[in-house]
């Protein structure tokens, strides 16, 4: 709901009295001359007067006041029927009950055409004074509605009242009699930011205590809530039981709401004062991921605690430019970045993947985090908000000390990070070297099974280079061979790499045979490619996976798993 939500009090409804057409086709009463001598509204009639102050908020947009005041022969029982009317549109919603106790809620309802007919408006003067601010009437004739509505300049504070000259209605001036809230003032979510609201825990909202009721209208795509809160400045708004898609707009809006009930008896006018704060965000469903605190400087992350394997989101919102990895990735990454410090084990392989799901992630493992140029692998292979995987076996006898670094790409002009960001992070110790030089070796080899492993092809002969189907660019490197068994109805997922070359992946019947070929890949440039075949012949398989490259072959890291 991007349009304001504006609550006023308006209930009851009575029969409509003599009226005369005006050139709209709006029955009304006939003006006269002398105020004083308006008739009186009929008995029933009512009348709904609103003033809401707006503080500022995202995307820069600045604090505004709205008065709108509807006069009727009927309100059918919505609460803020005005608002309604002034802003009719698919995004405007109409309230029909208000929340009494503390902590509770209901249901607000999509506008709905059927709330104008058989409405009937009335007129009550050329313009309504409401404090410092001068309404004129308007009317819709399309949709035969008369309504008091305008976008005014310049908040205003303590006591105001409501006057008119009368017309369908007898001149009133009610003198100050409303107090106008407290302008809403929230803390917590930053209303000038943009926020996303995760499956992981509640949404903390703070705000500083004043005067008026308090309430907190939160917004998706499939339903609107009213929160009536206490006023002690702190709420957890649990999103558990709320409708919610990956990805969905959530906003909220605080609302401090003071009233006024200026006539009493069957004939009522109601004041009210309402001040509103937005905040706009999203909806992520984090699946059970822990929250990482990404350092925005570099030297945080070289004095702060080692990253674990795990799954991860967090975010980059706010951060600043220190470092760009366009020299291992290919692209500049100007956007803001995060660090984490890592630490592979001797024989460790870590494997990084990074997604910005709403921006263009740049992922890269440095040495020195102030320094690009000591970057050991990275990837920026995929547009917009595809997944980066970076992996680096560490084929030393000592603990490799690294730093990966959570970058993005950013276009001139637009913002590089909007959203959160998810990490998938894996470490394992690998096997040698198991892949062999030509495939009369791998025939005579044990077959391997699921394990992680590492070595090194330079050096190898290029004696296979599959063509298309099976890959389409193809492999002029060196290869290395393995032999697989795969049983009837277990799945074969292999994954490898070479960070100095450009991969290429295929499985093989007949290791000699290029055109024995079952499936390859050679998608990317730079970083793994993978291959997942499921064996459905009702037997053993006897397969050869082979690791190649499209030029010079070099160090590899291959994860085989079998399911």
């Amino acid at each position: 709901m991007r349009a304001a939500f504006l609550l006023s009090l308006a209930t009851g409804c009575g029969d409509q009295g003599a009226a005369t057409p005006t050139d709209g086709g709006l029955p009304v009463v006939p003006p006269t001359s002398d105020a004083t001598d308006t008739p009186a509204a009929p008995r029933g009639e009512e009348g709904s007067v609103m003033v809401i102050q707006r503080q500022a908020r995202h995307p820069a947009i600045p604090a505004d006041v709205t008065v709108a005041a509807v006069f009727t022969d009927s309100l059918r029982n919505w609460v803020n029927l005005p608002a309604c009317l002034s802003r009719r549109a698919e995004d405007t919603y109409c309230l029909d009950e208000l929340p009494v106790l503390d902590d509770t809620w209901e249901s607000a309802q999509p506008y709905d055409d059927s709330i104008l007919d058989p409405l009937v408006t009335r007129r009550v003067g050329d313009e309504l004074i409401i404090g410092p601010w001068s309404i004129p009437w308007s009317f819709d004739a399309q949709a035969q509605l008369g309504s008091y509505f305008s976008e005014v300049t310049g908040a205003s504070s303590g006591l105001i009242g409501v006057q008119f000259e009368g017309d369908d209605w007898a001149a009133f001036d009610s003198g100050p009699v409303l107090e106008l809230p407290t302008l809403a003032t929230v803390t917590e979510p930053d209303p000038t930011a943009f926020h996303v609201f995760t499956s992981e825990g509640p949404v903390p909202v703070r705000w500083e205590p004043g005067t008026g009721d308090v309430f907190l209208v939160l917004t998706t795509f499939f339903e609107e809530r009213v929160y009536r809160l206490e006023d002690d400045g702190v709420y957890d708004l649990d999103l558990t039981d709320v409708e919610l898609l990956d990805g969905d707009p959530v906003d909220l809006v605080l609302i401090r709401w003071n009233e006024a009930e200026l006539l009493s008896g069957t004939d009522e006018l109601g004041f009210i004062g309402i001040s509103e704060q937005w905040i706009y965000g999203s909806y992520r469903d984090l699946g059970g991921r822990v929250e990482l605190v990404a350092n925005d400087l570099c030297v945080d992350a070289v004095e702060g605690d080692i990253l674990q394997p795990g799954t991860y989101w967090g975010t980059t919102l706010g951060h600043a430019d220190n470092l760009s990895g366009g020299g291992c990735t290919g692209f500049p990454s100007l956007g803001p970045e995060g660090f984490a410090r890592v630490s592979i084990p001797p024989g460790g392989i870590a494997t990084f993947s990074y997604t910005l799901p709403s921006d263009d992630a740049s992922l890269y493992l440095v040495t020195n985090c102030v320094d690009a140029g000591t970057c050991l692998v990275g990837s920026d292979s995929t547009y917009a908000s595809g997944t980066e995987t970076v992996a680096w076996y560490n084929d030393t006898p000592d603990p490799l000390d690294a730093v990966l670094v959570l970058d993005a790409f950013k276009l001139s002009g637009l913002p590089a990070v909007t959203d959160i960001f998810v990490l998938d992070y894996t470490l394992s110790v690998v096997g040698g070297d198991i892949l062999t030089d030509t495939c009369a070796e791998a025939i005579s080899a044990l077959p391997v099974g699921t394990g992680a492993f590492a070595g090194d092809l330079s050096g190898a002969a290029n004696d296979l280079s599959p063509v298309a189907p099976c890959l389409l660019t193809p492999a002029q490197g060196g290869e290395g061979f393995a032999k697989v068994l795969v049983e009837d109805g277990q799945t074969l997922t292999v994954t490898a790499n070479m960070p100095d070359s450009d991969t290429a992946l295929y499985l093989v019947y007949n290791c000699v045979q290029a055109a024995s070929c079952l499936l390859g890949a050679n998608v990317a440039t730079v970083g793994p490619e993978t291959v997942t075949y499921t064996n459905t012949t009702g037997g053993l398989e006897n397969i050869y996976i082979v690791v190649d490259s499209v030029n010079a072959a070099g160090p590899y890291n291959l994860d085989i798993d079998l399911n």
